[in-house]
């Protein structure tokens, strides 16, 4: 499996959202279960400054390819944990210097 190996940006959010399956029988009483057993996954947002043209076309070839449903290694640049992630929405801003990428990665299993 590919790892990911582009300078990000220091700082981030991390949004957790649990998959439950609620189901409401009426007059105010809900049941409420995880979905799943790994059911509180982790999505955060990478940025990346590139100011090489060589690197950022690199860049767009790597997330082109793994087309938002293969996965990659992302190394946490704080921890250095290494997740299992995809990568199903990014995007790019062209500056005449440099470019910048904004990229939303869902940790996987």
């Amino acid at each position: 499996m590919d790892t990911f190996d582009f300078p990000v940006q220091v700082g981030r959010t991390k949004n957790y959202t649990p998959k439950i399956v609620e189901v409401d029988f009426g007059d105010g009483y809900v049941q409420r279960r995880p979905q799943g057993l790994n059911n509180v996954l982790t999505e955060f947002g990478a940025t990346v400054i590139l100011a090489d043209a060589d690197k950022s076309k690199q860049l767009s070839q790597f997330l082109k390819s793994k087309k938002g449903v293969t996965p990659f290694y992302f190394v946490e640049p704080k921890t250095k944990e290494k997740l299992k992630v995809v990568c199903k929405t990014w995007s790019k801003v062209e500056h005449p210097a440099y470019d910048l990428f904004n990229l939303t990665l869902t940790e996987t299993l």
